[in-house]
């Protein structure tokens, strides 16, 4: 059953919105301390009274008075994390500075207990699409299991009209079978 292990009664957290210029690619995806201090200053607004070295203090302690939001953003800052780590980020840029069309993710393995309730319920997933968006005029992430609730083609979540999400109730070689264009043609 995982390590989720919060009741379907308890209201699940979302990181503050970021600011509309932010850039993701500036965040440090190594450790959760270094993530939310970086992720604060993508979200600070001087307008609300605080200092930016108050206002991260106040999300941080938010978060150890609340460890659900860091199961929440788990999936996407590991996966946000391991494209940050191998370099493909940066190799998503174009010379002349145009975005590609879509970038396409699969998440393998989930539940519907943990990642499509968390899609459904936070704005967690777009911590991972923020990251594409300066490269990309498109992200579609699909969540991908047999414990998912239902097959959900087009689902958004409210965040950006430049995502969309998939939930996929099945393993991953029916969703392939249902979905061939994700595949390699030249690996058949």
């Amino acid at each position: 059953s995982g390590t989720f292990r919060w009741k379907r009664t308890k209201k699940l957290p979302s990181l503050p919105l970021p600011n509309l210029s932010t850039n993701f690619h500036e965040l440090k995806y190594t450790q959760w301390m270094s993530y939310l201090q970086s992720r604060a200053k993508l979200s600070y607004d001087s307008r609300n009274g605080l200092s930016l070295n108050e206002y991260e203090s106040q999300l941080l302690q938010s978060v150890r008075a609340d460890l659900c939001l860091i199961d929440c953003l788990s999936t996407p800052i590991s996966i946000a994390y391991m494209i940050q780590k191998i370099g493909l980020n940066a190799s998503f840029s174009s010379i002349d500075g145009a975005k590609y069309k879509t970038v396409t993710i699969i998440c393998i393995g989930c539940a519907e207990k943990t990642e499509e309730r968390i899609l459904r319920e936070t704005t967690c997933w777009n911590e991972l699409v923020e990251l594409f968006l300066n490269r990309f005029e498109s992200v579609k992430v699909w969540i991908v299991g047999p414990e998912m609730s239902k097959t959900e083609e087009n689902f958004t979540n409210g965040m950006h009209i430049n995502s969309k999400f998939g939930i996929f109730k099945g393993s991953a070689i029916n969703f392939f079978r249902a979905y061939p264009q994700y595949l390699d043609k030249k690996n058949g």
